[in-house]
């Protein structure tokens, strides 16, 4: 028989500055965050994920992360392979946020992707 696909993920986020329990600058106009995540599953090796994002006053974004595959054939994957970088902008408008985002990845085999995101609604 077959085992069911069983994954377990454990992740890890943390706000350096920026926010009350930030653990070095609580408060201000800029905002960091920093996030790790570990995935387990039943048919791949277990692989690391890492990322951060810097806000300033919540209006525009940057962010950057790299999840390390390690599978047992990558030698061929560059440090490169799964990096990611983006940013955005919050704009508000009529009660609510219009907000643009872009990120942009390395997938080796699907070369340069792209990422683009929309979004009007939220309040302030």
């Amino acid at each position: 028989g077959y085992t069911l696909p069983t994954t377990f993920r454990f992740a890890l986020v943390s706000s350096l500055m920026g926010g009350p329990d930030a653990l070095v600058t609580p408060g201000g106009k800029h905002d960091l965050r920093i996030a790790a995540e570990l995935n387990d599953a039943v048919d791949t090796d277990i692989q690391l994920s890492v990322g951060g994002e810097y806000s300033f006053n919540h209006l525009i974004f940057l962010r950057a992360g790299k999840k390390f595959v390690n599978e047992a054939h990558t030698d061929y994957r560059s440090f490169s392979y799964d990096l990611s970088f983006g940013g955005g902008i919050r704009v508000p408008m009529l009660g609510s946020w219009l907000s643009f985002d872009y990120a942009y990845t390395n997938m080796g085999e699907l070369q340069n992707v792209h990422a683009f995101s929309f979004e009007l609604g939220g309040s302030q």
